[in-house]
């Protein structure tokens, strides 16, 4: 295991430190959090601030059991959804694992959404059941009556005269126990659990399929919480952040303190005083509005004095209000997050310099690239693009948005021994599934004849039932410093007579203007040759010694 974050020059991305997964690919969350909450059964895992309740993981694993069963009784299978668009109140958390235990994903939106929006992603995810409270009731029925299958809606946090609520589906039999609750035997890790929404800056927001395994390597981290953490958020499960932090209460046995009261710094204060919270999420408007409260500095010092992690996220934190924090609760105390409704979180700054993103986190990988997806190297700006390591379903019942997200890079892989037909000797190869369905044959260290000699060979096996063309890796290199009368010819000459590199016809991408009257090479090789030059560092070209990176 790596525990540090490296970055490979010749492919030029960024690789996190190294983990395994905890569990296998089969795992689910509605198991995993059911084992953990009859091994917590006797421990507070929730108190909802507002009202006092506090249910026990017994308890709540209970509640889910019986719940789950009513869902079964009302028809609900595998794949169906629901929708929730609540704040978060007491049997809100049953009604996540219910409907994870039965294979049924869950679409969160914002109790306060528009009417029009929530229209706009229930047409898309056509909810079976939508669980709301009593104060957005009326913006939901009106949605409700518009769709083209309506729902049956249930209320979270109350009851109308006439409308259901929650406390019926608690009314299932009540020998059904957490215990001999069987979960959904056909559901396994790559199945969906959250629709959660995108950002919308783009549009109108799109429904972000999360997989069950996905969600159990971001949220199951024995190394950040302990049992005896006691964790707040003002979140609702809309929010990414706030599904990450209900599950990651639920997987690793700790207490979550809810309310559904808006936020205010006062409000805080008093929350983190009363339940002395260890770990607190906040975002980043609200982090700002905590570093300008008025109140006299040590005192605020001195309130906050539990609290042993504040995480910021959602959004750029100024430097001004990075230096407060950490004049506050310290660097190693404030963390700032950077992540994607897709993936979770991608980088994190512990202590690190101000307005700095932080580091790579766990088993992420990432690359920066330009305009033409070509990745760029160390301290150049371009888009980020980060590896789906589990299978993602994309964005729900939207193919072109998901096929304009992903790049053209493989989202399956295994690896096995193929003997290499030139050189004799044993060439590693992996055998790949690329994001459009086709499959791809990498071999380590193969020369080109080699690749060019197994594409004839598997034409012919295949003969007419499928095309076969040879790839080769290809890495992009950078030269600089190039005199402005240079050529592409002077270019091919340098590489072959002082490094041996033969560089073909196309390889040199473009001879650009650069800074002073020189001229910026682009040089596209295969990788070992790229790792090759990159060593050299620079080459003599007519009569300038220009820089290669």
């Amino acid at each position: 295991m790596s525990c540090e974050v490296h970055y490979n020059a010749a492919s030029r991305t960024w690789f996190g430190p190294r983990g395994k997964d905890f569990y296998g690919p089969e795992m689910t969350l509605g198991e995993v959090i059911m084992r953990v909450l009859q091994i917590n059964a006797d421990q507070v895992m929730q108190h909802c601030d507002p009202t006092g309740e506090e249910l026990t993981g017994a308890q709540l694993a209970q509640q889910s059991a019986r719940i789950a069963q009513a869902f079964k009784r009302l028809g609900l299978y595998r794949g169906d959804v629901i929708g929730i668009s609540a704040n978060n109140t007491t049997y809100l958390t049953s009604v996540v694992i219910a409907a994870l235990l039965r294979g049924i994903p869950i679409n969160p939106l914002h109790p306060e959404l528009a009417e029009e929006t929530v229209k706009y992603m229930y047409d898309i995810t056509e909810p079976k059941l939508i669980f709301c409270d009593v104060e957005n009731y009326p913006t939901i029925q009106a949605v409700n009556q518009r769709l083209v299958t309506p729902a049956t809606i249930y209320l979270l946090n109350g009851r109308l005269e006439g409308v259901r609520d929650v406390s019926e589906l608690l009314n299932e039999d009540e020998s059904i126990t957490a215990a001999a609750y069987v979960p959904c035997p056909k559901l396994h890790g790559d199945h969906t659990a959250f629709i959660v929404c995108s950002s919308g800056t783009t549009g109108m927001p799109k429904g972000v399929t999360r997989s069950h395994r996905s969600l159990l390597c971001n949220c199951k981290n024995p190394n950040t919480y302990t049992r005896d953490s006691i964790l707040l958020s003002f979140s609702p499960l809309y929010w990414i952040s706030g599904t990450i932090i209900l599950l990651a209460s639920l997987l690793n046995g700790f207490r979550r303190i809810i309310t559904n009261r808006p936020y205010s710094v006062d409000y805080l204060l008093q929350l983190v005083a009363t339940h002395r919270v260890t770990f607190l999420f906040l975002a980043s408007h609200q982090i700002a509005l905590l570093s300008k409260h008025d109140s006299d500095f040590e005192k605020l010092k001195a309130q906050l004095e539990s609290v042993r992690v504040l995480i910021g996220a959602g959004s750029k934190v100024c430097k001004a209000v990075f230096r407060r924090m950490y004049e506050l609760i310290g660097n190693q105390r404030f963390i700032i997050g950077y992540g994607l409704s897709e993936m979770g979180g991608l980088s994190k700054n512990v202590g690190g310099p101000l307005g700095c993103e932080g580091k790579v986190m766990r088993n992420v990988e990432l690359r920066v690239v330009d305009k033409l997806k070509m990745p760029l190297g160390i301290n150049e700006v371009g888009i980020i693009y980060a590896r789906l390591r589990y299978h993602w379903e994309g964005f729900y019942r939207n193919p072109e948005a998901t096929a304009r997200t992903l790049s053209p890079d493989v989202s399956e892989a295994s690896v096995f021994g193929a003997p290499d037909l030139v050189d004799t000797n044993l060439t590693a190869c992996a055998v790949v599934r690329t994001a459009k369905g086709a499959l791809l044959l990498e071999l380590k260290d193969a020369s080109k004849e080699t690749a060019q000699l197994l594409r004839e060979d598997i034409g012919t096996v295949l003969g007419g039932k499928a095309e076969a063309r040879a790839l080769t890796q290809q890495t992009r290199l950078e030269m600089l410093d190039l005199d402005e009368m240079a050529t592409s010819e002077d270019v091919r000459k340098a590489f072959s007579e002082q490094m041996g590199i033969t560089l073909d016809v196309d390889a040199i991408k473009s001879l650009r203007p650069g800074f002073g009257g020189t001229q910026r090479a682009i040089i596209c090789l295969p990788a070992t040759l790229a790792t090759k030059a990159l060593s050299v560092g620079k080459v003599k070209v007519a009569w300038s010694v220009c820089r290669i990176r």
